[in-house]
């Protein structure tokens, strides 16, 4: 008897030699003790039950079928064991082995490489009392984290039966790495006719390129000559071509073997001369005039009245398949037919348009196939997980189904959608395609897209069409999109005012830079030794630039949020004012208080610092925040304006008043504040308003007037109390505006208990934060 170490050591030795046990056992041992002796016929005599147990168990690996098999990366491995005893079976168990090293200088590793699989299962009934021949169908999964490594695996299978005794059996196949490889026709374990075609479908994927399939029907070696089978087909291709599907007919003999086995094997090869193939396809043969056709149906259980339903059948030659619609109550609505092109195959797969009228849209449905053969015999949909045929009409299995309204159009390439944004006046239908940076159009005035599509930034997501505003100053029509560009840091503005597609282009010069806007918490430090308070500075707080989603207000105001990358794990929502020549990018902060907490966040700022109060003023410590000029692109500066703070005017009854945080001397590009941080007054009610007035009288920043913007503005802010913590949002934010355009919805994904909506709505200025 061989051990499994024995079996090893050979395997070391020379992993592509199979061993003599591998063809079976020296007395095969099949159920009651026929076995048919040396001779193949002879009957033997059982073993007697009260002797020992020393026979070994034999084992053997019929699929994968041959050695060096190719296998792709991370693809399962389909495995068909023999295995045999003569009194009793235990268990089986198949695993997938990589070795390196050498066993003679002492550096064999061995790692598993596919994860073992069992046979019974752990936990589950053991073999049947008496069981001394099976073969076992199970598939080999590859152990997580995934081996891309591209090398040899050996498939080993150790059998023990009920005494303990044990045998193994290996098999090598090869891993590689290349085309996708799917075998769509016929379907495992399914039977074909002899002296009819079998259509074989083979469907072939790489994003490089295919260059070539091999696919190879044979029937088993076993056969009788005038009975073989074997055929090879060669296709190969020119140019790039990504995606095919290799489609033909292979005829089965005559004399075929009735329940002989047909394998089909197919073997692609990439642009860059890559191996990449698919687990085998068993199939066996029946005789021919014996059964009735079997229809299987695939309905989806949403239909839109041009969509398809997909006929499968199988029999003798199939030259038709239809199907029959039925309402609830079982009336017939349809009937419909399709002739097949010869030569008839055994087995069909069609695809089959339904084409029902608009008045069945919102109406449920029930749907049955049907398949003919060649001579004449109709079998009728039967229930996928049944056995055998249905020859009546009335007892066919009917799937039922929903005709739905509307009609769904596929995308002319591959990618994510973003967003969608409709011009319903020119019938156009604009879509971002994230992953190949432009946006794609569907026209409905000729029902088709527009090829080129309209190139734009990188990743482009959210897309609003523009605000139509009636600014005296700068009156502005809805003719263009808004893009953002998640793959950079800018937005896109893309004119589709027009029929014609050509003419829909990006204003290359108005893109707008999404710049960094960082936030500064400011806090009271409290000494414990000599009770002293000073004021720090925290680092500054950083969110994603990148623009997510996108929205604009009646009066030309931009609002957008921001995708988190691996960089910067939290976004924000931000706003600028499109009309300005450097748009400064202001934050809408969402947030908690944090009750009694000795701080302050500022927005919309460049930097701060703390100069420290001296030894002798008696002075608390100076807080100066620098900004630059505002709709400029010029360096930050601290100048104090001339006359210092603005005054501030009690409201009666109100004698004095103390100026908030906001209040800031505002300079020629600069804005300094000078606080001590606790203040929290106000002026008795009096309105606080962003800017002062200038000499003339104006507003500051005033947009909603249509004038322009006032070069002394600041838009810094001060919130007190804020737990820093509560900032920034970890997923999507979406952006809505409503349908007068004066209120920007903003509401964020992925939050603990109830999700977070809110609205920037009318104002001259939106609020840091609402």
């Amino acid at each position: 008897m061989r051990s499994p170490l024995a079996r090893l050591a050979g395997l070391v030795i020379g992993i592509v030699v199979v061993l003599s046990c591998d063809g079976g056992p020296v007395s095969p041992k099949f159920g009651n003790g026929i076995a048919g002796g040396s001779s193949g016929t002879a009957p033997i005599s059982p073993p007697n039950p009260n002797a020992p147990d020393t026979n070994k168990p034999f084992v053997r690996i019929d699929t994968p079928a041959v050695v060096g098999q190719l296998v792709n990366v991370g693809d399962s491995i389909l495995t068909v064991t023999r295995i045999i005893d003569d009194r009793q079976l235990q268990s089986l168990v198949v695993t997938g082995f990589k070795f390196t090293g050498s066993a003679i200088l002492g550096t064999l590793t061995q790692t598993i490489r596919y994860t073992p699989v069992t046979a019974p299962v752990a936990g589950g009934a053991p073999f049947r009392a008496g069981l001394t021949d099976t073969l076992i169908r199970r598939y080999l999964k590859p152990a997580i984290p995934l081996d891309t490594l591209i090398d040899s695996l050996v498939i080993m299978a150790i059998v023990t039966d009920a005494s303990g005794n044990v045998d193994t059996a290996r098999k090598r196949v090869n891993i590689v790495t290349g085309p996708k490889v799917t075998i769509e026709a016929p379907a495992p374990n399914d039977s074909v006719s002899q002296g009819v075609f079998m259509l074989v479908r083979v469907h072939v994927t790489h994003p490089d390129g295919v260059a070539s399939d091999t696919t190879r029907v044979r029937g088993d070696p076993t056969w009788p000559a005038v009975g073989q089978l074997d055929t090879t087909i060669v296709t190969t291709f020119t140019g790039t071509q990504r995606d095919v599907l290799i489609t033909s007919s292979v005829l089965v003999p005559d004399s075929a073997p009735v329940r002989g086995r047909i394998t089909i094997t197919s073997t692609a090869i990439d642009v860059n001369r890559n191996p990449g193939t698919t687990t085998p396809v068993v199939v066996f043969v029946r005789k021919r005039g014996t059964t009735i056709p079997r229809v299987v149906d695939t309905v989806p259980p949403r239909l839109e009245i041009t969509d398809s339903i997909i006929v499968t059948a199988n029999g003798d030659g199939i030259d038709t398949v239809g199907f029959i619609i039925r309402d609830s109550l079982g009336v017939e609505l349809k009937r419909a037919k399709f002739g097949l092109a010869p030569p008839f195959t055994s087995n069909v797969s069609e695809k089959v348009p339904i084409a029902v009228d608009d008045s069945l849209q919102g109406r449920r449905v029930q749907i049955s196939g049907f398949a003919r053969d060649q001579n004449g015999v109709f079998g009728y949909s039967i229930k996928p997980t049944l056995a055998g045929a249905q020859s009546d009409s009335n007892l066919a299995f009917r799937d039922s189904s929903l005709i739905v309204f509307g009609h769904t159009r596929p995308l002319q390439r591959p990618g994510t959608i973003g967003d969608i944004e409709i011009d319903p006046a020119r019938g156009h239908v604009f879509l971002s395609n994230l992953d190949n940076n432009r946006l794609e159009l569907w026209r409905d005035g000729v029902a088709s897209w527009f090829a080129p599509g309209i190139p734009v930034g990188s990743a482009p997501w959210g897309i609003q069409r523009t605000a139509r505003t009636a600014l005296a100053a700068a009156p502005s029509a809805n003719d263009s999109l808004l893009v953002s560009n998640s793959g950079g840091t800018n937005i896109s503005k893309v004119f589709i005012g027009t029929s014609d597609p050509t003419q829909m282009k990006e204003d290359l010069a108005g893109r707008i830079r999404t710049r960094t806007a960082p936030l500064f918490e400011v806090k009271e430090v409290l000494d414990a030794a000599t009770s002293k308070i000073s004021i720090g500075v925290a680092p500054p707080l950083l969110f994603s630039n990148r623009p997510q989603y996108v929205g604009q207000n009646d009066t030309g105001l931009t609002f957008f949020s921001t995708k988190p990358t691996p960089e910067a794990p939290k976004g924000m929502i931000h706003w600028f004012r499109p009309k300005h020549l450097f748009p400064d990018l202001h934050s809408i902060v969402n947030y908690k208080l944090a009750p009694g907490a000795a701080n302050f966040l500022v927005l919309n700022a460049d930097s701060i610092l703390v100069r420290p109060a001296t030894a002798t003023s008696g002075s608390p410590d100076t807080v100066v925040v620098f900004d630059h000029l505002p709709d400029s692109n010029l360096v930050s500066d601290s100048a104090r304006a001339p006359g210092g703070l603005r005054p501030c005017t009690p409201v009666a009854p109100a004698t004095t008043c103390t100026r908030t945080v906001k209040d800031l001397a505002v300079g020629i590009g600069a804005a300094v504040a000078r606080l001590k941080l606790g203040w929290n007054g106000s002026c008795a009610g009096a309105p606080e308003t962003p800017c002062a007035a200038d000499s003339a009288g104006k507003a500051f920043c005033n947009d909603a007037a249509g004038l322009p913007p006032s070069p002394h503005c600041s838009d810094i802010e001060m919130i007190p109390r804020v737990d820093v913590g509560s900032i920034g949002y970890t997923d999507t934010s979406f952006v809505a505006t409503s349908g007068d355009r004066k209120w920007v919805a903003f509401g964020s994904a992925n939050t603990v208990g109830a999700g977070v909506i809110f609205m920037a709505g009318p104002a001259p200025l939106p609020a840091a934060r609402r």
